[in-house]
C-alpha cells in the first residue's frame, strides 16, 4: 500500500502548493449579472453587453474540506488540559462517532486565465473562458479507521475489514470553453457550453473488492483493485519492474514547459443550463456540469492488486504491537506497481447537478433563494443544500448571507459582499465562514497560525470583472 500513499500524498502537495481551489462557490449562483455565475449554469445571461476578465485582475476560488472532521474533533481541551482524540477510551469513541462510512478528504483549484462574453443582440450571449482546474480527492472507508483505532478485537477468530470504499482521484488540467445563452421568450432561457480539457497530471483509482482478514495464523488480503496515473517525475525500476518510488525526481523546467504544450491528456466536456420565470418575481432554474471524461496518454503508471494475498508471520496484538512496517513492506510486494506506456485510461469528471429557485420582492432589492447541489464522485454522491437571503439596496452595493446543510459536513453560514464601481464589479465570498479560529504551533519558535476550529471546510473566492454596457 505504500504506493497508494505516495502517490496520494504526491498529488496533494503538488495542488495545495499551487492553492486549494474547488470548482465554483455555491454562493455565486445568487450573485445576479456577475458574469461568473454562467459557469454555474450556462443559462445565466449577465445584464451587460459585453464583459472580459483577464489574469491581470484577481479571479479565483479556493477550498480544503472533508465529510467528517474538524479541528475540534481532533484536539480539544480537557480538565485544564489540550488533548488529542487518543487521550482515553472514552476520546477515542467520541471520535469514532464522527467516522462516516465513507470519509472524502478534497482539495480544489479553478483559477480563471482569461474570460469574456458578449451579446449578439437582446435575446443571445456568447462566452469564452480559459482556466486551469485543480482537484485533489481521497476517500477513506469506515472499517479503515475500525482497524486503526480499535486493532483487531477478536484475538482467536477472523477479523475481517472491507476497504473497498478506498479511493483517490486527483487530476491537474486546464480548460478552453465556448459557451452560448438564448432567451427564448419571456419566461424560458436555455444554455450550453462546450470545454475543450489538457490534462498534465493524474491519479485514478478503480476499487472493486478490498477485503483484509486477520487471524492468528496471518492477514489475508482479497482484492480486485487498480490504479492508474500520468506523472510528470523521472523514475527508477526495481528488477521485479516495480517503480521505485525512492527514485523519483522532478523534471528540468524545458520538460515541464513542453509539457504545457504538448498536453499528457485530452478531453471533453459539456455544461448545460435553463431557467424558467412563470411569474415576474419567481425564477427557476437547474444545469448539470462537467459532464465530461479525460484520456490520458502519457507519463503513465499502473498499479493492481488482484486475487489473494497472504502475509505470514505479521505479529500483532492490540496497539503498538503491530509491526506496521513489515504490513507495509509485504503489501507493496503483493501491489504491482510499474509502467505502463502503452496503456492509456479515462478519467471521468466530478458531474454537477444544480436545481435552484429565488422569489424576489421590493423590486429585486430583497430575495430569498434555495439551491440543491449534488455532486456526483465515481464512488459515491454528495449532497449539499442552500438557503440564501440577498440583499441589493443600491446598484453599487449587494450583500448576500446563506445557511447550507451539508451532507456529513454539519451546517454553515455563508458571508458574501459585491461592489460596482464604473466599469468594475468586484465580489468576494466564501460558504463556510469560519467564526471560531485557534492558534496552531507550526515551529519551534512559537510561529503561529489560526486555523478553523470548528468548520470541515473552509473556502474563498474572490473576482474583478470588467463589464460594459447596459441590455
Amino acid at each position: 500500500m505504500k504506493e497508494i500513499f505516495f502517490l496520494l500524498f504526491f498529488i496533494m502537495i503538488y495542488v495545495t502548493n499551487v492553492s486549494h481551489l474547488y470548482s465554483q462557490n455555491s454562493m455565486l449562483y445568487f450573485l445576479d449579472n456577475v458574469p461568473a455565475r454562467n459557469k454555474l449554469n450556462p443559462a445565466f445571461i449577465p445584464d451587460s453587453k459585453w464583459h472580459v476578465d483577464m489574469f491581470l485582475l484577481p479571479d479565483l476560488h479556493t477550498e480544503v474540506a472533508n465529510n467528517a472532521f474538524s479541528v475540534k474533533d481532533i484536539i480539544f481541551h480537557k480538565d485544564g488540559r489540550v488533548v488529542t482524540a487518543l487521550h482515553t477510551p472514552q476520546d477515542i469513541e467520541r471520535f469514532y462517532q464522527r467516522v462516516r462510512n465513507v470519509n472524502s478528504f478534497n482539495t480544489n483549484l479553478d483559477l480563471n486565465l482569461l474570460s469574456f462574453g458578449v451579446s449578439g443582440n437582446k435575446d443571445d450571449y456568447y462566452t469564452f473562458d480559459a482556466s486551469i482546474r485543480v482537484s485533489g480527492k481521497a476517500f477513506l472507508p469506515r472499517d479503515l479507521f475500525t482497524l486503526a483505532l480499535y486493532g483487531t478485537p477478536e484475538e482467536t477468530g477472523d477479523n475481517i475489514f472491507n476497504m473497498t470504499k478506498t479511493g483517490v482521484e486527483a487530476s491537474v488540467y486546464s480548460e478552453i470553453g465556448f459557451g452560448y445563452s438564448r432567451r427564448l421568450n419571456e419566461v424560458w432561457t436555455i444554455g450550453g457550453k462546450f470545454k475543450y480539457l489538457m490534462g498534465y497530471a493524474s491519479i485514478h483509482s478503480i476499487n472493486k473488492r478490498m477485503n483484509l482478514n486477520i487471524n492468528q495464523e496471518a492477514w489475508t488480503m482479497d482484492s480486485d483493485a487498480e490504479i492508474f496515473g500520468s506523472v510528470p517525475l523521472d523514475y527508477q525500476t526495481k528488477e521485479n519492474k516495480n517503480i521505485d518510488f525512492s527514485s523519483f525526481s522532478l523534471w528540468d523546467t524545458g520538460e515541464y514547459m513542453k509539457l504545457l504544450r504538448s498536453p499528457a491528456g485530452s478531453g471533453m466536456a459539456v455544461d448545460l443550463g435553463v431557467t424558467w420565470q412563470p411569474s415576474d418575481p419567481l425564477i427557476i432554474s437547474a444545469a448539470l456540469t462537467d459532464i465530461g471524461f479525460i484520456r490520458w496518454k502519457k507519463n503513465l503508471v499502473h498499479g493492481l492488486m488482484r486475487g489473494t494475498y497472504e502475509y505470514a508471520g505479521i505479529e500483532y496484538s492490540k496497539g503498538d504491537s503491530i509491526n506496521w512496517e513489515k504490513i507495509g513492506n509485504e503489501l507493496e510486494k503483493a501491489f504491482q506497481f510499474g509502467s505502463s506506456s502503452g496503456n492509456p485510461f479515462s478519467q471521468r469528471l466530478t458531474a454537477n447537478m444544480l436545481i435552484g429557485a429565488e422569489y424576489a420582492i421590493q423590486n429585486n432589492h430583497i430575495s430569498f433563494g434555495g439551491l440543491s447541489r449534488t455532486m456526483m464522485f465515481s464512488s459515491h454522491i454528495s449532497q449539499e443544500i442552500m438557503l440564501a437571503t440577498n440583499f441589493r439596496p443600491t446598484d453599487w452595493f449587494n450583500a448576500h448571507l446563506t445557511y447550507s446543510f451539508l451532507n456529513g459536513g454539519g451546517n454553515t453560514i455563508g458571508l458574501g459582499t459585491k461592489f460596482r464601481y464604473g466599469p468594475f464589479q468586484t465580489y468576494i465570498m466564501t460558504d463556510y465562514f469560519p467564526f471560531r479560529q485557534a492558534k496552531l504551533i507550526t515551529g519551534d519558535n512559537g510561529q503561529t497560525i489560526n486555523v478553523p476550529y470548528n468548520s470541515r471546510r473552509i473556502n474563498i473566492q474572490i473576482g474583478t470583472v470588467l463589464t460594459f454596457g447596459k441590455k
